[in-house]
């Protein structure tokens, strides 16, 4: 029985509060001086505090790896190379892939900070991913090109004219940004134009013909054509996916001698890619491609310099991407566009010169042009098997040259007649051939 009173005493005494060796008693510990306002902080996951010197809410123990600053804890704000690893990762700056290396941008050494196999400043001094002896200048990020062996970088400024037939041709230009002079890329076996990345400018031509290309990819950056753009013939081209970038075609053509010609793409299904192409300042000509079933894609083009030619699209079923274009400097012709329906896309357009809507089978009306009230030149409506209703002229009251609405299979001629009696026309008016007489 003493025995056992002994043990309980004993046991009491551990249960009562420790005496310092002072005499005074050692408080409990308590967060009363942890911050609360960091929702990170270990208590709030249930961890003991066992010391906290800067208050910041973690201890050595919980992962404080500078438990005199309150800015240095576990998920701390690294977001420069300082000198101090903020959230103690044992990085000095921002490692987002965890490899071991800071962000470039934040005074580290990683390339690429998102790919924990990116090269560092040691390996690619300039980061622009080409390496060693591959790179001509390593502290020139748009220099590493020396595809002529002579020990100095390519420049970017690409002067004359490239014909590319190959992958060879291709490489040998990927580091130009401004060419000079023509660029053709014609009869290749190439299914991709990926090297022309850097390609911002060409002063003059740009022809792609030929090619077994199903997009434009590798054109990404570029933003003007000087003169001509010609797409022609490349069979399996489907989209114009690539062009994103371009804002302006053939802008500084006083005379209309250029031309964005899109023709004979058998494959060609969409004109996305030009969506943000705003003005071209010759003329633009889209023809004999025989899957084209609308003109979406054009949505951003606002001015036409020239003229505006859509021939021999058998597919094409209306005009409505053309809804922002609202100026056509020359002539507006539509021919031959067997599955034409209707023009109303074209309600918002200015059309200087003149009009030529011919032999298009499928039309019924004319409604997209009753905007119009005055023609510099000439309107020509002939061979439109099934158009039936001019109404859409009915605003159009002076024409400075030719009138001639002729041969139209199912347009009454009492309905020609009526209309051509409300126009002054300075020249001649020939429109009484050939329309319906039978009603």
């Amino acid at each position: 029985m003493t025995q056992k009173l002994f043990i309980l005493a004993a046991l009491q005494g551990c249960m009562e509060v420790e005496k310092t060796e002072t005499g005074d008693t050692a408080e409990t510990p308590t967060t009363e001086n942890v911050d609360t306002s960091n929702p990170a902080t270990p208590q709030d996951s249930g961890t003991t505090q066992i010391e906290d010197r800067d208050n910041d809410g973690w201890s050595e123990a919980d992962g404080d790896c500078n438990d005199d600053n309150e800015s240095v804890f576990p998920g701390g704000n690294d977001a420069d190379v300082d000198g101090v690893d903020q959230n103690c990762d044992n990085v000095d700056g921002p490692d987002t892939d965890g490899d071991g290396y800071a962000d470039v941008a934040s005074g580290g050494t990683d390339c690429d900070d998102d790919n924990p196999n990116s090269w560092t400043t040691s390996e690619d001094g300039d980061c622009d991913g080409v390496i060693g002896m591959e790179d001509c200048d390593d502290s020139d990020p748009d220099l590493h090109a020396d595809t002529d062996g002579d020990g100095e970088c390519d420049s970017q400024i690409c002067e004359g004219d490239y014909l590319v037939e190959s992958l060879q041709d291709l490489n040998a230009i990927g580091h130009c940004v401004e060419i000079l002079g023509n660029l053709w890329i014609s009869n290749s076996n190439l299914t991709d134009i990926d090297p022309l990345y850097n390609l911002r400018i060409i002063h003059q031509n740009l022809e792609i013909t030929n090619n077994p290309l199903e997009n434009l990819m590798g054109l990404n950056s570029l933003e003007r054509v000087g003169k001509n753009l010609q797409i022609g013939d490349n069979h399996s081209l489907i989209d114009l996916g690539g062009l994103e970038s371009l804002l302006s075609v053939g802008e500084d053509d006083p005379f209309g001698m250029n031309s964005v010609g899109i023709g004979n793409n058998d494959a060609l299904v969409s004109l996305h890619g030009l969506n943000n192409l705003i003005e071209i300042g010759a003329s633009l000509m889209i023809g004999g491609n025989q899957n084209l079933m609308s003109l979406d894609g054009l949505d951003g083009l606002e001015h036409i310099g020239w003229d505006l030619f859509l021939a021999e699209n058998p597919s094409l079923l209306n005009l409505d991407g053309l809804f922002n274009l609202t100026n056509i400097g020359g002539y507006l012709q539509i021919t031959d566009n067997d599955s034409l329906i209707q023009i109303d896309g074209l309600e918002n357009i200015d059309i200087w010169q003149g009009i030529y809507i011919e032999q298009n089978d499928a039309l019924e009306n004319l409604d997209g042009l009753s905007h119009l009230t005055e023609m510099g030149e000439d309107v020509l409506v002939r061979h439109n098997l099934s158009l039936s209703n001019i109404d859409g002229l009915a605003n159009l009251t002076w024409i400075g040259e030719v009138l001639a609405i002729e041969y139209n299979d199912s347009l009454c001629q009492s309905k020609v007649q009526d209309y051509v009696s409300t126009v002054s026309v300075d020249s001649y008016v020939y429109y009484f051939c050939c329309n319906d007489e039978s009603c």
